[in-house]
């Protein structure tokens, strides 16, 4: 390896681009690429100085997240650039708001040692909701002594007199294109909305403005924040756990959970790839409140929040403190050696019986050997899979793989003893099943899912729609109504009545009450469901109109004709503002012909 390699002694490691950018900003000279890597390495690199370091930046490969491709970022960095000390993971992460701590978008969370944790706390999202409970799957080291001695500074240096990322960001972004600033400027603090962890965003195609809005029975009320001094920051910077998973954290309620019973005030996808085998601090800037609610507005701004930090904290290190440090490379196990080590720490005992594969897999991982596991199932994996089960304990369910995607992680188990981990891989023998074992299936993940998160979490409430839906089309409609005259009430209860998931909710009782023949009943329930759309959207909005055509129906079928034209005629009224030719207005065209006609050819017999 080239000697010019060996200056580079910290680590910088970004998991999107928009943190990357962020970085590059923050470099004292202009970014360059390295002359020459490791064959092996296949990272992307910006190399500058940071204070008095040589700083290596690397940002994981496009679309790839998680802790097995941090992992993997950073051993190819120490293939390249063997005389690193130890790193830093930059970039964004999701809000644990809380009493405690008053949390805000564009605040900073730093990886901080608390209650016998290192910083970082690990955990598996099916196993840590067993119960109610969390479990941890790993403990993680804390930070290297040069990084924790310089966190304690900033901390002295901040009480004291308080800090000025902002205006170091305004200052970086002077002269920037518009498009810079409009990503990595601070958005305004009326989009900074907390909503309260029962309402849920269900519709990822619209913003959170446009389908949640900001009426305050959604957002949980928060004390407003003391002015800052002059020139110093609106946002704070807090310090403690970071949570790691390998799955994103879109859960306010187990979110909280995990506030509460853990101090937990982040959440994120990569650090513990990198914890254990790689000397590291984790710093964070909040784009969301690790919720549903999640957008983007946030993220350009929070990794420049955790950029800034991050050069701040970086000189604060004279250059003996990290010569003192090990070489970084002195705790990985490489990637070459993942093979060896899953070998040693696990056993793989693999079967092949036409047309089925299974393996399985007992031990207890570590991420050092994640990726040579995922490679040695990928090479035992059927053609077509049909379940794919990774790191599944005692009664997995079974997911079910998107195209393309030769290994799926299951991270939802029912409760089973440990400490065992077993994956399975493995074909039923007919891709034919019938009704019957699909209907005990999806009711198998009903009962399950409510076991793990009881019946008002939306995830159950989905998972009971697939069975409520199943009894219908099998023409079983009172047990259907059953069901889903449940779940309206629990959408109710959690969300509002007017709530769009709630009206979808009662849709589906209406219609089955239709099909049953309980007329009066059914125009009960689509009256309602119109009212609802036209309180919240207006009564010219496409959905209201649709809403008011199950009325029009339900009085056709009833032979309310009368009473059905004016709902039709007030819907192609109020549909004006529409463009021509859109379907509520077609449809109203169409039916109110269709009446007239009939009316007509009635009177004439």
């Amino acid at each position: 390896m080239s000697d010019s390699n060996d200056i580079y002694t910290l680590g910088w490691i970004s998991a999107i681009p928009s943190e990357f950018v962020a970085a590059r900003f923050f470099l004292d000279t202009q970014p360059c690429r390295p002359k020459i890597l490791d064959p092996h390495d296949t990272n992307s690199y910006s190399l500058g100085k940071i204070g008095h370091h040589n700083v290596v930046m690397a940002c994981l490969p496009d679309g790839e997240y998680g802790i097995t491709a941090a992992a993997v970022v950073a051993t190819n960095m120490l293939r390249s650039f063997p005389n690193i000390r130890f790193s830093l993971m930059v970039g964004i992460g999701g809000g644990a708001p809380s009493s405690r701590n008053n949390m805000r978008l564009g605040d900073i969370v730093v990886s901080s040692p608390v209650d016998g944790e290192g910083g970082v706390f690990q955990y598996d999202f099916g196993k840590s909701i067993q119960n109610r409970a969390f479990t941890h799957t790993r403990h993680l080291n804390q930070p290297p002594t040069a990084l924790r001695t310089a966190v304690s500074v900033l901390r002295t240096q901040h009480k004291t007199d308080g800090h000025r990322y902002e205006a170091q960001i305004a200052e970086l972004l002077k002269g920037k294109r518009r498009s810079i600033l409009a990503e990595f400027s601070r958005p305004p603090p009326t989009s900074d909305r907390l909503y309260m962890p029962t309402f849920v965003h269900l519709d990822d195609d619209k913003s959170c403005q446009a389908l949640c809005g900001d009426r305050p029975e959604y957002l949980v009320p928060r004390p407003e924040r003391e002015e800052p001094e002059d020139g110093e920051d609106f946002a704070v910077v807090h310090y403690g756990l970071i949570a790691s998973a390998n799955q994103l954290m879109k859960d306010a309620t187990i979110r909280d959970q995990l506030a509460s019973m853990k101090r937990v005030l982040c959440f994120e996808m990569e650090a513990a790839g990198l914890m254990n085998n790689f000397p590291c601090l984790v710093i964070r800037g909040i784009c969301d409140y690790s919720d549903s609610h999640k957008n983007k507005e946030w993220q350009g701004f929070a990794a420049m929040m955790a950029a800034a930090y991050a050069k701040d904290l970086l000189c604060q290190i004279v250059p003996s403190q990290v010569e003192e440090e090990k070489q970084a490379d002195k705790y990985v196990q490489t990637a070459n050696s993942a093979p060896d080590s899953l070998r040693s720490n696990a056993r793989i005992a693999t079967t092949t019986t036409p047309p089925t594969q299974a393996a399985t897999i007992t031990g207890t991982p570590s991420v050092a050997c994640t990726q040579g596991l995922e490679s040695a199932l990928y090479n035992i994996a059927p053609a077509t899979p049909e379940y794919n089960n990774l790191w599944s304990a005692k009664g997995a369910l079974p997911i079910r793989p998107l195209p393309g995607d030769r290994v799926t992680h299951n991270y939802y188990n029912q409760p089973g003893p440990g400490p065992n981990l077993q994956g399975s891989q493995a074909r039923p023998s007919s891709h034919k099943q019938t009704a019957k074992s699909v209907f005990e299936e999806h009711l198998n993940i009903y009962e399950t899912t409510k076991m793990t998160y009881g019946f008002d979490h939306p995830d159950t409430l989905r998972a009971a729609h697939k069975v409520a839906s199943m009894l219908k089309n099998q023409e079983k409609l009172a047990a259907a109504l059953e069901w889903y005259d449940r779940i309206y009430k629990s959408w109710k209860k959690t969300l509002v009545p007017d709530h769009p998931q709630t009206l979808q909710a009662a849709r589906d009782v209406a219609d089955v009450l239709k099909e049953m023949g309980k007329d009066a009943a059914a125009l009960d329930w689509y009256d309602r469901i119109y009212q609802g759309r036209k309180a919240t959207l207006g009564p010219d909005d496409p959905e209201t109109l649709q809403a008011a055509h199950g009325v029009s129906r339900m009085l056709v079928k009833q032979g309310k004709r009368k009473l059905a034209i004016e709902w039709y005629e007030a819907i192609l009224k109020a549909g004006e503002k529409l463009v021509p030719g859109h379907p509520a207005i077609v449809e109203a065209e169409a039916a109110l012909a269709g009446i007239r006609v009939k009316s007509r050819f009635t009177r004439g017999l």
